[in-house]
């Protein structure tokens, strides 16, 4: 679970960044930008593996409970 918090970190990290350049890139070239839609595809790979680590994560101490 250790490793599971790491990751969790240095994702959400990640996340805050993408988005910013995201933000930036859409203010200044607007959301049809061929390269604000690629920044766009690596933020939601990012949020995607960032739900998956919760869930496996959540999921394990759902099951930690049980055996308690």
């Amino acid at each position: 679970m250790l490793l599971d918090s790491l990751r969790i970190f240095f994702l959400q990290r990640r996340i805050n960044i993408v988005r910013s350049r995201m933000h930036r890139l859409w203010d200044s070239r607007g959301y049809t930008d061929p390269e604000v839609l690629i920044v766009s595809i690596d933020l939601d790979m990012l949020l995607n593996r960032l739900h998956r680590i919760q869930l496996r994560r959540n999921s394990y101490m759902e099951s930690r409970k049980l055996v308690s």
